[in-house]
């Protein structure tokens, strides 16, 4: 399989993904997701439906993305979900945590919004 084909498989899996019915987000999050890679139930719990969704739809797509390897940290969901949500965010941890998953998940999310990075760097 040449690299046209993988991308065009990626993309064809993540546009699945997104336009997958708010109904079946969370059956395909319970099937697909394994429990140890999972976000908790007490992570959700303070989440409504749509922030729920958001995040649910977020794992399933970096899920797709890392050929079913990686789902975000919790504190990257939060992030993903408060931007998506239109409030502001700010991530502050250290080189290597993951920060940079934090911006890709909305592109990811919603591929046809601008979005806006200040990086500061040396």
């Amino acid at each position: 399989m040449d690299d046209m084909s993988v991308s065009s498989n990626t993309n064809k899996a993540l546009q699945e993904f997104r336009d997958l019915p708010v109904a079946l987000l969370k059956p395909a999050f319970d099937v697909l997701i394994p429990a140890d890679c999972a976000p908790t139930a007490a992570f959700w719990a303070p989440y409504n439906d749509e922030e729920r969704n958001i995040g649910m739809q977020a794992c399933l797509l970096i899920w797709a993305v890392t050929d079913f390897k990686l789902v975000p940290w919790e504190f990257q969901l939060e992030a993903t979900i408060v931007i998506m949500t239109g409030k502001d965010s700010l991530v502050d941890v250290g080189t290597g945590y993951g920060k940079t998953l934090c911006l890709i998940m909305p592109c990811l999310l919603d591929p046809e919004n601008l979005s806006v990075i200040f990086s500061p760097l040396k």
